[in-house]
């Protein structure tokens, strides 16, 4: 619902001024692969319109994140924010795919969690986008940038 707020808040004055623009005139001629964009076109009075993906990385703000996901309060699932790295010397990405992400993921975060974050013989998660200062060693690996107790958790 947060990230509909967000989109909300963002693309509004877009499409005003784009409601606007409209009353002016868009005369122009279709442009073919212009940049990598499909969608693009010359307009006669020497602006160019186009559509092209966005794409945002929320990584850093400070409620990207919960442990409860959506439930609680973040734009993206956990499984997107670190590496797991299991004592038998495995290791693999949260967000490989949806399985992973919402099965095993979540499944190790609490494993680790519930062990303290730094016990080698359960593993350990390297986190991306979330701050922390600490590191634990596991299977020879050094898992690095993670906080026993991230702040709004």
């Amino acid at each position: 619902m947060k990230l509909v707020a967000i989109a909300t808040l963002v693309l509004a004055p877009m499409f005003l001024f784009l409601q606007s623009a409209a009353a002016q005139s868009c005369a122009g001629k279709p442009l073919r692969d212009v940049g990598g964009v499909k969608n693009s076109w010359a307009l006669d009075n020497g602006g160019v319109a186009a559509f092209a993906k966005m794409n945002i990385d929320l990584d850093g703000y400070g409620r990207a994140y919960s442990p409860k996901n959506y439930d609680g309060g973040a734009l993206l699932h956990l499984c997107n924010a670190g590496k797991v790295y299991l004592p038998d010397g495995s290791s693999y990405q949260g967000s490989e795919n949806n399985t992973t992400c919402t099965g095993r993921f979540m499944q190790d975060f609490k494993r680790i969690g519930d062990a303290g974050w730094k016990d080698p013989s359960v593993g350990a998660i390297s986190w991306y986008g979330i701050l922390g200062s600490r590191s634990s060693l596991c299977c020879r690996r050094t898992a690095r940038g993670f906080t026993s107790r991230h702040p709004h958790w």
